[in-house]
């Protein structure tokens, strides 16, 4: 919460200024609708705001367009029924059937996706190849995943990073704290 509390108490100070720059100006000052008396000072805070709602808006698209594409990954993958022992091995490990979704792929694949009913995706080659212990421990290592809620988190993070793309650490933030997920 307090991520999303500073830039979002940031950009609202941002609007109140443009605000008080441009269209309480206007009503005191102006005479015309086209004369616009505005100070070098509040020229550069328009355009510092201005500046501040495109790069937000921007950042918004990518992050939303990143979100995007994985659904429709997601989505395009046909559903297999849940295999008597993957069931088992389900219920070993604690985990709803509703939550994981089997599809058939020649690829060993796992993965949690989905933003605030985040589902885990495992293909049925990866389950095929691997013995009892180690699809439990894909099925933990994924159900991490589920209970830090890290799809949702990656996509904040991701916004974060593409809205200050300008500042190379937090790029090399945004890869740090997503080699850290999967290390925990």
């Amino acid at each position: 919460l307090w991520v999303l509390f500073f830039p979002t108490y940031y950009l609202f100070l941002a609007g109140r200024h443009f605000l008080h720059a441009f269209i309480e100006k206007c009503q005191a000052q102006c005479s015309a609708l086209m004369t616009l008396a505005l100070s070098t000072v509040d020229g550069v805070r328009l355009a510092l705001v201005l500046g501040i709602l495109v790069l937000f808006f921007l950042a918004l698209a990518k992050s939303l367009s990143d979100v995007g594409r994985v659904r429709k990954f997601s989505r395009s993958l046909k559903r297999v029924a849940v295999s008597p022992r993957l069931g088992r091995l389900l219920l070993e490990s604690g985990l709803p059937p509703d939550r994981v979704l089997l599809f058939p792929s020649a690829l060993s694949f796992a993965c949690t996706a989905g933003l605030f009913l985040p589902k885990i995706f495992i293909s049925t080659h990866l389950v095929d190849s691997l013995s009892d212990e180690e699809v439990k421990a894909v099925l933990r290592h994924e159900q991490s995943h589920l209970r830090r809620r890290d799809p949702l988190r990656g996509v904040l993070i991701g916004f974060f990073a593409h809205f200050f793309f300008f500042i190379p650490m937090a790029t090399r933030l945004l890869q740090s704290l997503r080699r850290d997920s999967e290390l925990i």
